[in-house]
């Protein structure tokens, strides 16, 4: 834990890319062993995310702190600001004040003012940034832009203090200042049964990354964890100055640590919360109100290393200690729950998938100097990995079931997997040349002849997904679906290098 001064958001989106490198040539062995020798590794470097905070004042003063910047501020406005909430990018943030009137800085959409004479006293905003919540002191719930209305307006005696999101913003949470939650939408509810017995009033809450759970902070810095929040800390080993009420929290990216902020821009720190700055000390016109916690656009990119093991630069900077089979590359994909998870294939040979939840050994071996592809899904464990088995066959691994499909790949080829409505979708070049896709909606043979050994991509559009290829004339082709049962070949008349293969992306 550590002292400081300022700041508050929930979770942001992780952007990720993949880093492809030169694929090594398929072998032909018999069924590989499950498991087996331990992987290569290598002292461990730690895992960290690039932290960011901003703090708001009563009279609508910003400040920021770490890897955010201000957009500008409603300073001086009326001195009656209560709350803040940051974009899901982290490229802006919204203000409220007592008359619920919102100023937006950034890419934070203005969606207009809700009609209300009582005091607002939080605000949250929609993943897309086009729309928000907010919350007035008897527990009204005010909806603007894309934000969807769940229910509010509980009995409580006790005023309201704030709100909480679930991460696909389809329910929130209220809380009074007993420490007494209400659930709406779904948003679990974890508890407290009835009022906390507190020493001083609840001031905020927080919600995790997961939407599973959610901390609660008291104007004496106590914190109250339920669901999957953990507790890494409160003001009663460290306090705060004198007299310092703490108003505010907000969590880190990764769910493993929590910044609360007090009245006088006291900051402290606990998990892996980093200290980054505060207004301890310093002048400010009017008390601290809030805090946003900021987590900005950033590039998580797998990597393997001459060393032939894992690592990930950029967003997360972890070395893995992982050791990778030589002459293959490791896949990423950004999880909706926040984080990400990388598949790859180990010295062992099996395939093995890590990230936030952990990792695991499927203990599925595959074909030797072939790379797997991952996408991230909804349900189940999050993501789909394809991967070429070591009988030669397209495999798939992940949310929806563990298959072999009955499909022989092209030697020292690899698939690519993209998520659809519903499940996923992966292509591949086939034992015959021809371009295959595989998944949810069934099987294809889309009858286009590859270049021997490449690598088709495949990104999901509206209506179907697009495929790009090298063709076997040496140029680039794509091919689309524009419904369940049309499919479109364009040849882009480019031609590529030896040895390579091509990217797409949905725009």
């Amino acid at each position: 834990m550590r002292w400081w001064s300022n700041h508050t958001r929930r979770s942001a989106v992780v952007a990720a890319i993949l880093m492809t490198a030169t694929i090594g040539v398929f072998g032909l062995p018999g069924p590989a062993s499950a498991g087996g020798t331990p992987l290569h590794r290598l002292p461990h470097v730690g895992y960290a995310f690039p932290q960011g905070y901003l703090m708001v004042g009563q009279d609508g003063g910003i400040f920021s702190y770490g890897a955010v910047g201000s957009e500008g501020s409603s300073a001086g406005s009326d001195g009656t600001v209560v709350a803040t909430a940051s974009t899901s990018d982290g490229q802006g943030y919204w203000v409220v004040n007592t008359a619920a009137q919102i100023y937006a800085f950034g890419d934070a959409a203005y969606k207009g003012n809700p009609n209300t004479s009582t005091a607002a006293v939080g605000i949250v905003g929609t993943l897309d940034n086009q729309g928000y919540w907010i919350v007035d002191s008897t527990g009204h719930v005010y909806t603007k832009g894309d934000a969807n209305y769940y229910g509010g307006h509980p009995t409580s005696s006790y005023p309201f203090v704030g709100m909480a999101t679930t991460p696909d913003d389809k329910g929130y949470w209220l809380v009074a200042s007993n420490g007494a939650i209400f659930a709406y939408g779904d948003a679990p509810f974890e508890g407290p049964t009835t009022g906390l017995t507190l020493n001083k009033p609840i001031a905020a809450m927080a919600s995790t990354a997961s939407g599973q759970g959610y901390w609660l902070v008291g104007q004496d810095g106590g914190i109250f964890n339920f669901g999957d929040a953990g507790y890494f800390g409160s003001t009663g080993a460290y306090p705060p100055p004198a007299g310092t009420a703490i108003v505010g929290i907000a969590p880190t990216e990764d769910a493993q640590g929590y910044w609360i902020v007090g009245a006088d821009g006291t900051l402290l720190a606990f998990g892996d919360a980093a200290f980054l700055g505060s207004m301890q000390g310093q002048p400010v016109n009017k008390p601290m109100v809030g805090i946003a916690s900021i987590a900005p656009p950033a590039v998580a990119v797998a990597v393997t290393t001459a060393a032939t093991t894992l690592i990930s630069v950029g967003s997360d900077n972890f070395n893995w200690n992982f050791g990778m089979a030589a002459g293959t590359s490791p896949s990423i994909t950004a999880l909706t729950g926040g984080g990400h998870e990388i598949a790859f294939q180990a010295n062992t040979g099996s395939l093995w998938t890590t990230g936030p939840t952990g990792t695991t050994n499927w203990n599925l071996p595959m074909k030797a100097g072939t790379s797997p592809a991952i996408t991230a899904v909804s349900g189940g464990i999050g993501y789909e990995v394809a991967y070429q088995a070591s009988n030669g066959n397209l495999g798939v691994a992940g949310a929806d079931s563990t298959t072999v499909y009955n499909l022989g790949m092209m030697a020292s080829t690899s698939p690519a997997i993209t998520a659809i409505s519903g499940g996923f979708d992966a292509a591949f070049e086939a034992n015959t040349g021809i371009l295959y896709t595989a998944g949810t909606p069934g099987v294809s043979n889309l009858g286009d002849a590859m270049n021997t050994t490449t690598n088709p991509a495949i990104t999901a559009v509206t209506g179907g997904v697009e495929i790009a290829f090298e063709a076997n004339t040496g140029n680039l082709w794509t091919v689309g679906q524009s419904s369940n049962t049309t499919w479109q070949q364009t040849q882009l008349a480019q031609p590529m290098l030896v040895g390579t293969n091509p990217s797409i992306a949905a725009p």
